[in-house]
């Protein structure tokens, strides 16, 4: 099965097939999404998510090879990455989302002077600290004001590759309540190692938040 979606989640094309050869089904659907978007005018896309095939060390990935002649930015999912790490994935994966995304600091910015004028509205136009703007800002509301008002973007590739490594090192001594721990460090190393060359395929393209 292949789904070809948009930007706000609306699934353009459905290709489902019964071939053993899916790069039959998937070269149809590709031809007739880019001969449509021509026929309609439309831009080829700045930049198109994927799940797999996002990484080519020899030129023009596979992904660019069915949609040619786009030239479209390819990326891989960042949820998709964060799946790889599967076997931690509550409380770690949302820490790992830290290590990928930070928030904008100029809708954060924006979020606490909404916020500092409501307490000051709110306590009989005392000034509210610093201090106390954001300690009444949570993470609940952060999440309920994105995308429109606070939205998040990579943090780039070196930046990421330190914080999920610091993330990684704080967990290889973990264990639970009988003392087993929680991770085998050698699967998770080389699940790291192989993340690793997605890095810069998981970063947002200039103008382009995921």
């Amino acid at each position: 099965m292949t789904n070809v979606g948009n930007e706000y989640g609306q699934v353009l094309n459905l290709t489902i097939q019964l071939s053993s050869q899916p790069a039959r089904g998937l070269g149809w659907t590709t031809c007739v999404k880019v001969s449509s978007n021509g026929d309609a005018g439309e831009p080829q896309p700045d930049a198109i998510y994927v799940v797999r095939d996002c990484c080519s060390d020899r030129g023009v990935g596979a992904v660019l090879h069915w949609f040619r002649p786009w030239t479209s930015t390819v990326r891989l999912d960042v949820f998709h990455f964060m799946e790889a790490y599967h076997p931690l994935y509550g409380t770690f994966c949302s820490k790992l989302s830290s290590c990928i995304f930070e928030w904008d600091k100029q809708d954060v910015c924006r979020l606490k002077e909404a916020k500092r004028a409501e307490l000051k509205k709110k306590h009989q136009g005392h000034e509210p600290t610093d201090a106390q703007v954001l300690a009444s800002i949570s993470s609940k509301e952060l999440a309920k004001h994105r995308p429109k008002h606070c939205r998040r973007k990579t943090r780039g590739v070196e930046e990421t590759r330190a914080l999920i490594k610091s993330l990684l090192d704080s967990i290889w001594q973990l264990v639970d309540g009988t003392g087993l721990h929680l991770i085998n460090q050698e699967h998770m190393s080389r699940v790291w190692e192989v993340q690793q060359k997605h890095l810069a395929c998981i970063q947002d393209p200039p103008g382009v938040q995921l």
